[in-house]
């Protein structure tokens, strides 16, 4: 049988005990204690005196949060498929994730475990070798696939759209397409708009054939192409 002993006033960890609550179901005595982050708990005499409880459960807590937070993988600046990581999301969830922007432009968030493990490797728009975009994002006319982006050069003014194939080559560049250049399907597929099937062809010429212009010619196109993906 337990013996009570003077309680009240006594500190234990954090937790200040401040009311007598008599007994609990098991004839063991409980106090209510006063946590040092604010918290009020009963918690029985026992575990006071030998240790067990220090605080109302917010130390624990905190040094769960610790750990996931200093333990998380960053996976910032890594790309996976599609998607390249821009920043975590420390929204406190058990499973950590991350903004992502996908090779077609759009935003999503992925977890870790998605992201490692091959599940999410696009936002959408990249479904078993296919582009698969929803169709309010991409439409079809005479074979090409257009994106809506009013803010491009080449849009339409009116629609906003663009072909797609111009902007993925502009993404693989990293910058817009000059005049005199243009993008080739490689297997002719005009909606194929997959990067290793499109290749970036010039048509400009100079505009004479005498030597000087020749030169000047050559001189600019290997100046604007020798840093060119090949």
């Amino acid at each position: 049988m337990e013996i009570k002993k003077p309680m009240l006033g006594l500190k234990f960890g954090s937790l200040l005990v401040i009311e007598d609550k008599g007994k609990n179901k098991f004839g063991g005595f409980c106090y209510l204690c006063k946590c040092s982050c604010g918290n009020e708990k009963v918690i029985s005499g026992s575990h006071l005196r030998s240790g067990s409880t220090t605080s109302c459960g917010c130390i624990g807590l905190s040094k769960l949060k610790y750990q996931r937070e200093h333990s998380v993988e960053n996976l910032s600046g890594l790309k996976f498929g599609r998607l390249l990581v821009i920043e975590r999301i420390k929204d406190g969830l058990a499973n950590t994730r991350w903004n992502c922007i996908c090779d077609c432009g759009n935003k999503t968030v992925a977890i870790t475990g998605n992201l490692k493990n091959g599940k999410h490797k696009s936002c959408g728009c990249y479904r078993g070798g296919e582009t698969a975009h929803n169709k309010k994002e991409i439409t079809l006319c005479n074979g090409y696939a257009f994106v809506k982006d009013f803010s491009h050069p080449r849009a339409n003014k009116h629609t906003g759209r663009v072909r797609q194939h111009i902007v993925v080559m502009e993404r693989m560049l990293g910058r817009y397409l000059l005049k005199g250049e243009e993008v080739h399907h490689k297997n002719g597929v005009r909606d194929d708009n997959r990067e290793e099937n499109l290749e970036l062809w010039v048509k400009s010429q100079p505009a004479g054939q005498r030597p000087a212009d020749l030169v000047d010619w050559a001189n600019e196109i290997l100046k604007r192409y020798s840093n060119e993906p090949k």
